[in-house]
């Protein structure tokens, strides 16, 4: 024991390596505050983000994305990989500010690890240092040899894997040689290092050779750690540092709840420079780790369009990162002498406008990336940009904007189109019955596309069966605002707005039932920041209500096999997954077959963010290839809950030429169908 305890004496530094060690700690951490400092003066280019409130809701959002690694985990193979690799480092680095510490003065120790839970710590430590090596090989295998698509293989994260490898190993090592040479009770619980010591002592290793192979493991182990301090902010790997800030101060908002913009007292309109994203946007920029996650589950990405959301995000980094000292300089000159050439326009040099206009605003990106990125908003305040500051969209936008500011609808049609689906059916209107529960909000698309007319007829025929209080606005009614906000035209989304809400308090509307998703979401969560606040039911979700509390009764006739397409919108926008599918269930006797590519993983139909009136002539047809999904699963019949989807699977069915292999409706249409009156 006493030989023991002079053992681990003499492993203690002397004078020498105390100086070299503190000047190399210096050196390195004083080479990181550098960096660091440089990219939050760079983050402070951007507009002050609004408050941040609810802090318990981020601290739990930190314990369940950081710790948890929630996101990552959706994936299971990167995700477990990454999940050890996360907790074991965390676990070395702990342990390695008591060993430093150690250099310094021998009974330094952190407390309680050094106390009661020391040995539960020293078991936990080997434990995942084993599964790290495991993980960084799967990472490896992944990277080197299986290479799926989505992810960035560079050289940067193969360095980052060998160092936490060689971290790993060397401390394992190391403290192989410190325990065979100095031996202590509780070495016991570091089962790996104490295996390894068994090893080294039958080998004969004696002190002077054990103690020189320990300080050379402990030295090399040491420096890797300096290395990666320094490299990583330097890296692709910054996101290591920025992660917990970019999931802490995430938008905790609505989903995909876009910033209303003060278009009376704002210099410019949307996006184009570095300077004209938000601080938290800046943030993302650092965060993006490279997954390709939002690439994998980016429609126009998939369907060949020239956008890709991660080239999006790493093309401004590359953007603000090499050309920071420019930008930092120029923010110090006064404002009267920048040109716009050197204010660094972002569209068209760093990301294109036929990718800005091919996005649909499915929210997959965001919803599937690890760090909580806010890939849309950056989009739509570009297109916000293109439209309100130099008047440019595509030839189909442009003729949609004109016609919703004409006639407020997106074909130009005249308001008195909007009662023609009523005709015969005794649908009162709101100016007649003012005494009403509910305000249907039609729609559109509902009011004034053909086919999916009968969407509305249908559920005016439920609603009248369930005995519900209800009155539509007719001619009275406009658009919603949505195919406006989302192509960047913010001015006649807010137009829309007001008028809307000068009917609708007029009205004293204060429930709002609607068959479109966007509407719905529009209303919900979009008009609140405009002083309107509703009280919104999709008809997915009244139905299921009007089921539960035994006002409509179904009856399960339905022969043929059926599947389900869900909704962006309503699903990944707003959660509502159960509620269609519990319907869908009560009306057929075949049961309900999922897609691959279901609730928030589904895969978009192309209409979203004004592409419902923008054609496809590049790449793919997304609404084809969603087709087509839907046919190789066997479904004879599908039902979606958004006209904008029952238009572009219709579309799909027609263009694959299979009218009789499936048949699109929409699940009220079913519901209407098998009604027990």
């Amino acid at each position: 024991m006493e030989t023991a305890q002079s053992n681990l004496q003499a492993l203690q530094f002397g004078m020498i390596g105390k100086v070299i060690l503190f000047v190399l700690l210096v050196i390195s951490v004083t080479i990181f505050l550098q960096r660091i400092v440089k990219l939050i003066r760079l983050m402070r280019l951007g507009q002050p983000d609004g408050s941040f409130g609810d802090v318990g809701k981020r601290i739990a959002g930190l314990l369940k994305y950081v710790f948890g690694q929630r996101r990552l985990l959706m994936v299971p193979y990167p995700g477990i990989a990454h999940f050890f690799i996360f907790w074991g480092f965390v676990f070395v680095v702990i342990g390695y500010i008591t060993t430093v510490g150690q250099g310094f003065y021998s009974r330094f120790g952190l407390p309680l690890l050094d106390g009661a839970l020391k040995p539960y710590y020293l078991f936990l430590l080997d434990l995942l240092q084993l599964l790290v090596i495991v993980a960084v090989l799967m990472a490896l295998y992944r990277r080197l040899i299986w290479r799926p698509p989505g992810p960035v293989y560079s050289a940067g994260a193969n360095i980052l894997l060998f160092s936490i490898l060689a971290i790993m190993v060397l401390d394992l090592v190391g403290d192989g040689f410190k325990i065979a040479i100095a031996p202590e009770g509780i070495d016991r619980f570091s089962f790996a290092s104490s295996a390894l010591a068994t090893i080294f002592s039958s080998w004969a290793v004696g002190f002077s050779l054990g103690k020189n192979l320990y300080l050379l493991f402990w030295w090399a182990h040491l420096l890797v750690i300096l290395f990666l301090l320094d490299y990583i902010p330097y890296s692709k790997h910054l996101h290591i540092i920025t992660a917990p800030f970019n999931v802490f101060f995430r938008d905790l908002g609505p989903r995909g709840q876009l910033t209303k913009m003060d278009l009376e007292e704002s210099e410019s309109f949307g996006t184009n420079r570095i300077e004209e994203l938000s601080r938290k946007g800046i943030l993302d920029l650092y965060t993006c780790t490279e997954c390709g996650r939002c690439d994998l589950s980016c429609p126009a990405h998939l369907s060949e369009k020239p956008l890709s959301p991660k080239d999006v995000i790493l093309n401004l980094q590359h953007h603000l990162l090499d050309s920071g000292d420019e930008l930092l300089r120029l923010r110090a000159r006064p404002k009267a002498e920048k040109t716009e050439e050197e204010k660094g326009q972002l569209i068209g040099s760093i990301v294109e406008e036929e990718a800005l206009w091919s996005c649909t605003t499915c929210y997959g990106c965001v919803y599937n990336c690890p760090v909580f990125i806010e890939h849309i908003d950056k989009v739509v305040d570009m297109r916000r940009y293109l439209v309100l500051s130099e008047g440019k969209a595509p030839p189909e936008a442009a003729t949609t904007l004109r016609n919703l500011e004409r006639s407020q609808n997106p074909w130009g049609l005249p308001q008195s189109s909007r009662t023609d689906w009523t005709e015969g059916l005794d649908i009162p209107l709101l100016s007649e019955y003012k005494e009403v529960e509910y305000l249907f909000w039609v729609g559109c698309s509902s009011s004034l596309d053909a086919r999916n007319s009968k969407i509305a007829m249908a559920f005016a025929k439920v609603l009248k069966a369930a005995g519900v209080s209800f009155a539509i606005l007719g001619e009275e009614e406009n658009c919603c605002g949505d195919p406006a906000r989302r192509m960047g035209d913010e001015y006649q989304f807010q137009t829309l707005v007001e008028a809307n809400l000068e009917i609708l308090k007029n009205y004293g509307v204060r429930k709002i039932l609607t068959t479109c998703p966007h509407g719905f979401n529009t209303y919900k969560y979009e008009y609140p920041q405009f002083g309107g606040d509703f009280e919104v039911w999709h008809h997915s979700e009244f139905i299921g209500k009007l089921l539960r509390e035994g006002r409509v009764k179904l009856k399960a006739g339905l022969k043929e096999k059926i599947t389900y397409h869900d909704s962006c919108y309503l699903g990944r926008y707003n959660d509502i997954y159960d509620s269609p599918r519990e319907i869908l269930k009560s009306v057929t006797d075949c049961g309900l077959t999922e897609l691959p590519r279901c609730k928030g993983k589904s895969f978009c139909c192309g209409a979203g963010g004004g592409r419902m009136f923008m054609e496809e002539n590049v790449g793919k047809r997304i609404n084809n290839m969603r087709t087509q999904e839907i046919l190789d699963s066997g479904a004879e019949v599908v039902a979606s809950a958004c006209p904008f989807c029952l238009t572009m699977l219709s579309d799909g069915v027609k263009a694959l030429d299979a009218e009789e292999k499936l048949k699109v409706f929409d699940i009220v249409e079913l519901v209407s169908q098998s009604l027990e009156l």
